[in-house]
Protein backbone atom coordinates (compact mmCIF):
# COMPACT_ATOMS: atom_id res chain seq x y z
CA UNK A 1 0.00 0.00 0.00
CA UNK A 2 1.35 3.78 -0.78
CA UNK A 3 2.62 5.42 2.11
CA UNK A 4 0.42 7.43 3.84
CA UNK A 5 0.54 11.42 4.07
CA UNK A 6 -1.34 10.98 7.19
CA UNK A 7 0.50 9.06 10.65
CA UNK A 8 -1.27 9.61 13.91
CA UNK A 9 0.77 7.67 16.32
CA UNK A 10 4.04 9.82 15.44
CA UNK A 11 4.71 13.30 15.71
CA UNK A 12 4.12 15.67 12.64
CA UNK A 13 6.99 16.93 10.91
CA UNK A 14 7.95 18.54 6.87
CA UNK A 15 4.26 18.03 5.40
CA UNK A 16 2.55 16.30 8.09
CA UNK A 17 2.49 19.74 10.37
CA UNK A 18 0.14 22.55 10.10
CA UNK A 19 -0.47 25.75 11.41
CA UNK A 20 1.21 26.45 14.87
CA UNK A 21 2.62 29.93 14.05
CA UNK A 22 2.17 31.43 16.76
CA UNK A 23 3.57 28.42 19.39
CA UNK A 24 6.37 28.36 16.60
CA UNK A 25 7.13 31.71 17.14
CA UNK A 26 7.00 31.34 20.63
CA UNK A 27 8.91 28.71 21.22
CA UNK A 28 12.02 29.24 18.90
CA UNK A 29 12.14 33.18 20.54
CA UNK A 30 12.22 31.84 23.98
CA UNK A 31 14.82 29.67 23.21
CA UNK A 32 17.23 32.18 21.67
CA UNK A 33 16.83 33.64 24.99
CA UNK A 34 17.28 30.72 27.30
CA UNK A 35 13.89 30.83 28.34
CA UNK A 36 11.68 28.46 30.59
CA UNK A 37 8.65 27.72 28.49
CA UNK A 38 5.55 25.80 29.73
CA UNK A 39 3.06 24.32 26.63
CA UNK A 40 -0.08 22.67 28.15
CA UNK A 41 -3.12 21.11 27.19
CA UNK A 42 -5.03 18.36 26.52
CA UNK A 43 -3.46 14.78 25.38
CA UNK A 44 -3.16 14.06 21.59
CA UNK A 45 -3.59 17.78 20.53
CA UNK A 46 0.10 18.07 18.83
CA UNK A 47 2.07 19.29 21.26
CA UNK A 48 5.08 17.02 21.17
CA UNK A 49 5.02 17.75 17.39
CA UNK A 50 5.39 21.59 18.44
CA UNK A 51 8.25 21.17 20.32
CA UNK A 52 10.24 18.73 18.00
CA UNK A 53 9.24 21.60 15.14
CA UNK A 54 10.39 24.11 16.74
CA UNK A 55 13.60 22.14 17.15
CA UNK A 56 14.33 21.88 13.44
CA UNK A 57 13.61 25.44 12.80
CA UNK A 58 16.40 26.24 15.68
CA UNK A 59 18.78 23.87 14.09
CA UNK A 60 18.42 25.23 10.47
CA UNK A 61 18.11 28.73 11.43
CA UNK A 62 19.87 29.22 14.59
CA UNK A 63 22.55 26.38 14.63
CA UNK A 64 20.49 25.22 17.54
CA UNK A 65 19.58 21.80 19.20
CA UNK A 66 16.15 20.47 21.21
CA UNK A 67 16.97 17.42 23.22
CA UNK A 68 13.46 15.97 23.23
CA UNK A 69 12.81 13.31 27.12
CA UNK A 70 8.65 11.99 27.53
CA UNK A 71 9.10 11.29 31.35
CA UNK A 72 5.50 9.16 30.52
CA UNK A 73 7.62 6.66 28.93
CA UNK A 74 9.84 5.71 31.90
CA UNK A 75 9.11 3.59 34.78
CA UNK A 76 12.06 5.61 36.10
CA UNK A 77 14.46 8.76 36.16
CA UNK A 78 17.47 6.93 35.45
CA UNK A 79 16.29 5.44 32.36
CA UNK A 80 14.54 9.33 31.45
CA UNK A 81 18.37 10.53 31.87
CA UNK A 82 20.06 7.91 29.46
CA UNK A 83 17.08 8.34 26.91
CA UNK A 84 18.29 12.24 27.25
CA UNK A 85 22.01 11.40 27.27
CA UNK A 86 21.48 9.44 24.00
CA UNK A 87 19.68 12.58 22.80
CA UNK A 88 22.16 15.28 23.77
CA UNK A 89 25.78 12.78 22.35
CA UNK A 90 23.88 12.50 19.31
CA UNK A 91 23.17 16.27 18.71
CA UNK A 92 26.60 17.26 20.00
CA UNK A 93 28.22 14.75 18.20
CA UNK A 94 30.41 13.24 20.58
CA UNK A 95 31.41 16.57 22.04
CA UNK A 96 34.72 15.51 23.96
CA UNK A 97 34.47 18.53 26.38
CA UNK A 98 30.86 17.73 27.19
CA UNK A 99 31.82 14.16 27.51
CA UNK A 100 34.92 14.92 29.74
CA UNK A 101 33.02 16.85 32.27
CA UNK A 102 29.91 14.33 32.38
CA UNK A 103 32.55 11.71 33.15
CA UNK A 104 34.10 13.63 36.33
CA UNK A 105 31.37 15.34 37.54
CA UNK A 106 29.14 12.50 37.66
CA UNK A 107 29.19 8.84 39.81
CA UNK A 108 28.37 5.88 37.38
CA UNK A 109 28.35 7.75 34.34
CA UNK A 110 30.50 5.45 31.96
CA UNK A 111 31.46 5.61 27.79
CA UNK A 112 31.60 2.02 25.87
CA UNK A 113 31.26 1.35 22.84
CA UNK A 114 30.79 4.59 21.58
CA UNK A 115 27.45 5.36 24.20
CA UNK A 116 27.76 7.28 27.31
CA UNK A 117 25.37 6.28 29.99
CA UNK A 118 24.53 5.67 33.50
CA UNK A 119 25.06 2.77 35.28
CA UNK A 120 22.09 0.22 35.17
CA UNK A 121 23.14 0.01 38.87
CA UNK A 122 22.03 3.21 40.02
CA UNK A 123 18.27 2.32 39.33
CA UNK A 124 18.62 0.02 42.46
CA UNK A 125 19.26 2.93 44.33
CA UNK A 126 16.40 5.03 45.83
CA UNK A 127 14.43 7.08 44.00
CA UNK A 128 15.97 10.45 45.50
CA UNK A 129 19.14 9.00 43.69
CA UNK A 130 17.37 8.87 40.54
CA UNK A 131 16.32 12.43 40.93
CA UNK A 132 20.17 13.43 41.93
CA UNK A 133 21.59 11.68 38.43
CA UNK A 134 18.50 13.25 35.97
CA UNK A 135 19.18 16.87 37.67
CA UNK A 136 23.21 15.88 37.14
CA UNK A 137 22.84 15.18 33.32
CA UNK A 138 20.89 18.98 32.89
CA UNK A 139 23.47 19.98 35.13
CA UNK A 140 25.91 18.89 32.52
CA UNK A 141 23.87 20.30 29.42
CA UNK A 142 23.92 23.88 31.02
CA UNK A 143 27.58 23.42 31.17
CA UNK A 144 27.29 22.14 27.41
CA UNK A 145 25.04 25.18 26.67
CA UNK A 146 27.25 27.83 28.04
CA UNK A 147 30.43 27.15 25.53
CA UNK A 148 28.19 26.59 22.52
CA UNK A 149 26.91 29.81 20.42
CA UNK A 150 23.60 28.13 19.51
CA UNK A 151 20.87 27.69 21.81
CA UNK A 152 20.53 24.32 23.45
CA UNK A 153 17.23 23.56 24.76
CA UNK A 154 15.66 20.44 27.01
CA UNK A 155 12.41 19.15 25.95
CA UNK A 156 10.58 17.71 29.02
CA UNK A 157 7.14 16.23 28.06
CA UNK A 158 4.90 15.38 30.16
CA UNK A 159 6.77 16.73 32.95
CA UNK A 160 4.38 16.66 35.93
CA UNK A 161 5.99 13.14 35.91
CA UNK A 162 8.44 13.94 37.69
CA UNK A 163 6.11 13.63 40.71
CA UNK A 164 5.17 9.94 39.77
CA UNK A 165 9.22 9.06 39.36
CA UNK A 166 10.98 11.01 41.57
CA UNK A 167 11.00 11.05 45.48
CA UNK A 168 9.37 13.80 47.88
CA UNK A 169 9.48 17.06 46.54
CA UNK A 170 11.02 15.81 43.50
CA UNK A 171 9.50 19.00 41.29
CA UNK A 172 10.83 21.63 43.77
CA UNK A 173 14.53 20.48 43.22
CA UNK A 174 13.89 20.24 39.50
CA UNK A 175 12.50 24.04 39.78
CA UNK A 176 15.82 24.58 41.66
CA UNK A 177 17.92 23.12 38.68
CA UNK A 178 16.19 25.55 36.30
CA UNK A 179 16.62 28.65 38.32
CA UNK A 180 20.24 28.07 38.45
CA UNK A 181 20.50 27.40 34.37
CA UNK A 182 21.17 30.32 32.81
CA UNK A 183 22.36 29.13 29.61
CA UNK A 184 20.21 26.34 29.20
CA UNK A 185 16.37 26.78 27.59
CA UNK A 186 13.45 24.68 28.78
CA UNK A 187 10.82 23.90 26.51
CA UNK A 188 8.11 21.72 29.42
CA UNK A 189 5.01 20.04 28.01
CA UNK A 190 1.92 18.01 29.86
CA UNK A 191 -1.61 17.30 29.68
CA UNK A 192 -2.87 16.35 33.31
CA UNK A 193 -4.53 19.69 34.06
CA UNK A 194 -4.94 19.36 37.83
CA UNK A 195 -1.42 18.41 38.30
CA UNK A 196 0.06 21.23 36.40
CA UNK A 197 -2.81 23.55 37.78
CA UNK A 198 -1.30 22.20 41.21
CA UNK A 199 2.69 22.85 40.11
CA UNK A 200 2.23 26.22 38.94
CA UNK A 201 0.17 27.67 41.90
CA UNK A 202 1.08 30.07 44.12
CA UNK A 203 1.89 27.04 46.66
CA UNK A 204 3.50 24.79 43.58
CA UNK A 205 6.63 24.15 42.26
CA UNK A 206 7.21 26.06 39.34
CA UNK A 207 5.10 29.35 40.41
CA UNK A 208 5.90 32.64 38.81
CA UNK A 209 8.89 30.44 37.29
CA UNK A 210 7.17 29.80 33.59
CA UNK A 211 6.51 31.25 30.90
CA UNK A 212 3.23 29.64 29.75
CA UNK A 213 1.05 28.91 26.85
CA UNK A 214 -2.09 26.72 26.22
CA UNK A 215 -1.82 24.66 23.14
CA UNK A 216 -5.36 24.20 21.80
CA UNK A 217 -6.94 23.39 18.72
CA UNK A 218 -5.80 24.49 14.89
CA UNK A 219 -8.89 25.87 13.96
CA UNK A 220 -11.00 23.61 11.56
CA UNK A 221 -11.42 25.42 8.53
CA UNK A 222 -7.53 24.98 8.86
CA UNK A 223 -7.03 21.33 9.58
CA UNK A 224 -10.09 20.64 6.69
CA UNK A 225 -7.97 22.64 4.63
CA UNK A 226 -4.59 20.78 5.29
CA UNK A 227 -6.56 17.48 5.08
CA UNK A 228 -7.68 18.14 1.28
CA UNK A 229 -4.52 19.28 0.04
CA UNK A 230 -2.91 16.29 1.36
CA UNK A 231 -5.88 14.72 -0.84
CA UNK A 232 -5.56 16.88 -3.97
CA UNK A 233 -1.20 16.25 -4.16
CA UNK A 234 -1.29 12.16 -3.91
CA UNK A 235 -4.34 13.50 -6.98
CA UNK A 236 -7.32 11.96 -5.03
CA UNK A 237 -10.93 13.72 -5.69
CA UNK A 238 -12.26 14.80 -1.89
CA UNK A 239 -15.49 16.53 -1.75
CA UNK A 240 -15.40 17.79 1.64
CA UNK A 241 -13.39 15.26 3.26
CA UNK A 242 -11.80 17.49 5.57
CA UNK A 243 -14.64 18.64 7.13
CA UNK A 244 -15.94 15.68 7.64
CA UNK A 245 -12.77 14.57 9.65
CA UNK A 246 -13.06 17.41 11.88
CA UNK A 247 -16.77 16.96 12.48
CA UNK A 248 -16.52 13.23 13.50
CA UNK A 249 -12.92 13.43 15.04
CA UNK A 250 -13.70 16.23 17.06
CA UNK A 251 -10.80 19.15 17.96
CA UNK A 252 -7.89 16.55 18.79
CA UNK A 253 -5.13 16.89 16.29
CA UNK A 254 -3.92 13.10 16.54
CA UNK A 255 -7.59 11.55 16.14
CA UNK A 256 -8.49 13.98 12.79
CA UNK A 257 -5.36 12.75 11.97
CA UNK A 258 -6.51 9.10 12.40
CA UNK A 259 -9.97 9.52 10.77
CA UNK A 260 -8.08 11.24 7.73
CA UNK A 261 -5.39 8.37 7.25
CA UNK A 262 -8.13 5.85 7.34
CA UNK A 263 -10.31 7.70 4.65
CA UNK A 264 -7.23 8.24 3.17
CA UNK A 265 -6.62 4.31 2.59
CA UNK A 266 -10.09 3.80 1.42
CA UNK A 267 -9.95 6.15 -1.22
CA UNK A 268 -6.90 4.60 -2.51
CA UNK A 269 -8.64 2.22 -4.70
CA UNK A 270 -11.47 4.56 -6.70
CA UNK A 271 -9.12 7.43 -6.20
CA UNK A 272 -11.71 9.50 -4.80
CA UNK A 273 -13.64 10.18 -1.20
CA UNK A 274 -16.73 12.43 0.04
CA UNK A 275 -18.40 12.73 3.61
CA UNK A 276 -19.67 8.60 2.99
CA UNK A 277 -15.98 7.22 2.74
CA UNK A 278 -15.49 9.16 6.02
CA UNK A 279 -18.51 7.89 7.36
CA UNK A 280 -17.14 4.25 6.59
CA UNK A 281 -13.72 4.60 8.15
CA UNK A 282 -15.12 6.08 11.18
CA UNK A 283 -17.22 2.95 11.84
CA UNK A 284 -14.32 0.96 10.36
CA UNK A 285 -11.42 2.61 13.17
CA UNK A 286 -14.51 1.89 16.08
CA UNK A 287 -14.51 -1.58 15.14
CA UNK A 288 -10.77 -1.90 15.52
CA UNK A 289 -10.62 -0.05 19.00
CA UNK A 290 -13.85 -2.91 19.98
CA UNK A 291 -11.53 -5.21 22.40
CA UNK A 292 -9.94 -2.19 24.14
CA UNK A 293 -13.16 -0.02 24.66
CA UNK A 294 -15.17 -3.36 25.60
CA UNK A 295 -11.80 -3.98 28.26
CA UNK A 296 -12.43 -0.44 29.24
CA UNK A 297 -16.13 -0.69 29.31
CA UNK A 298 -15.70 -3.89 31.63
CA UNK A 299 -13.51 -2.70 34.28
CA UNK A 300 -16.42 -0.16 34.96
CA UNK A 301 -18.43 -0.54 37.69
CA UNK A 302 -21.72 -0.31 36.41
CA UNK A 303 -23.02 3.60 37.98
CA UNK A 304 -19.59 4.65 35.85
CA UNK A 305 -20.87 2.71 32.84
CA UNK A 306 -24.68 4.69 33.11
CA UNK A 307 -23.22 8.18 33.46
CA UNK A 308 -20.66 7.32 30.20
CA UNK A 309 -24.40 6.27 28.18
CA UNK A 310 -25.64 9.38 29.51
CA UNK A 311 -23.00 11.47 28.76
CA UNK A 312 -22.76 10.06 25.10
CA UNK A 313 -26.82 10.59 24.89
CA UNK A 314 -25.73 14.39 24.90
CA UNK A 315 -26.47 15.29 28.50
CA UNK A 316 -23.22 15.79 30.11
CA UNK A 317 -24.54 19.24 31.61
CA UNK A 318 -27.40 17.54 33.50
CA UNK A 319 -26.58 14.97 35.08
CA UNK A 320 -28.00 15.71 37.92
CA UNK A 321 -31.06 16.06 36.53
CA UNK A 322 -34.04 13.90 37.67
CA UNK A 323 -34.96 12.78 34.23
CA UNK A 324 -31.36 11.93 33.26
CA UNK A 325 -30.94 9.89 36.42
CA UNK A 326 -34.23 7.65 35.78
CA UNK A 327 -33.58 7.18 32.28
CA UNK A 328 -29.87 6.17 33.04
CA UNK A 329 -30.52 4.60 36.38
CA UNK A 330 -28.10 6.33 38.19
CA UNK A 331 -29.50 6.35 41.93
CA UNK A 332 -28.70 10.26 43.09
CA UNK A 333 -26.85 13.67 41.73
CA UNK A 334 -23.90 12.06 44.36
CA UNK A 335 -23.63 9.01 42.73
CA UNK A 336 -23.27 10.72 39.54
CA UNK A 337 -20.89 13.33 40.57
CA UNK A 338 -19.18 10.99 42.47
CA UNK A 339 -18.90 8.60 39.14
CA UNK A 340 -17.55 11.18 36.81
CA UNK A 341 -15.09 12.75 38.81
CA UNK A 342 -13.74 8.92 38.80
CA UNK A 343 -13.66 8.70 35.19
CA UNK A 344 -12.04 12.35 35.00
CA UNK A 345 -9.34 10.71 37.24
CA UNK A 346 -8.97 7.71 34.54
CA UNK A 347 -9.02 9.91 31.42
CA UNK A 348 -12.26 8.67 29.97
CA UNK A 349 -13.56 12.20 30.45
CA UNK A 350 -12.78 15.78 30.42
CA UNK A 351 -14.49 18.38 32.92
CA UNK A 352 -15.59 21.36 31.05
CA UNK A 353 -16.55 23.39 33.97
CA UNK A 354 -18.95 22.81 37.26
CA UNK A 355 -20.82 20.05 36.62
CA UNK A 356 -20.24 19.40 33.15
CA UNK A 357 -18.17 16.61 30.67
CA UNK A 358 -17.35 15.18 28.00
CA UNK A 359 -15.57 12.07 26.27
CA UNK A 360 -11.66 12.47 25.90
CA UNK A 361 -12.09 10.30 23.31
CA UNK A 362 -14.79 10.59 20.34
CA UNK A 363 -13.89 7.09 18.83
CA UNK A 364 -14.91 5.80 22.72
CA UNK A 365 -17.72 8.35 22.87
CA UNK A 366 -19.41 7.10 19.72
CA UNK A 367 -18.82 2.82 20.69
CA UNK A 368 -20.45 3.92 24.43
CA UNK A 369 -23.56 5.30 21.90
CA UNK A 370 -23.16 2.07 19.60
CA UNK A 371 -24.45 0.06 23.01
CA UNK A 372 -27.17 2.48 23.96
CA UNK A 373 -28.76 1.99 20.75
CA UNK A 374 -28.52 -1.50 20.98
CA UNK A 375 -30.33 -1.92 23.94
CA UNK A 376 -32.71 0.43 22.96
CA UNK A 377 -32.99 -2.52 19.53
Amino acid sequence: MKETPFNPSGFAMDEGFTDRVDELKWLVGGARRHAKLLAYGPRRMGKSSCLLRAGEILKREHDGHVLYVDLSRYSNLVDAANALLKEADAALHGWSRWRNFLIQAMKGVTFRAGTISVGLEMKDRDKSDHVTVFLEVLDSLNTAASKRKGPLVVAIDEFQDIIRLGADRAEWALRSALQGHRSLGYFLAGSEAHLIEKMTSAQGAFFELLETKAIGPIAREEMARWIDTQFARERLKAAGVGAACCEYAGDRTRDIVDLARRTYERALSKRSADRTTVEAALEELIADKEDPFFRIWSSLPTAQQAVLQAIAAEHGRELGATAVRRRFGIKSTGESSHAANALVEKGHLQRLGRGAFVFDSPFFKRWVKGLSAADAA
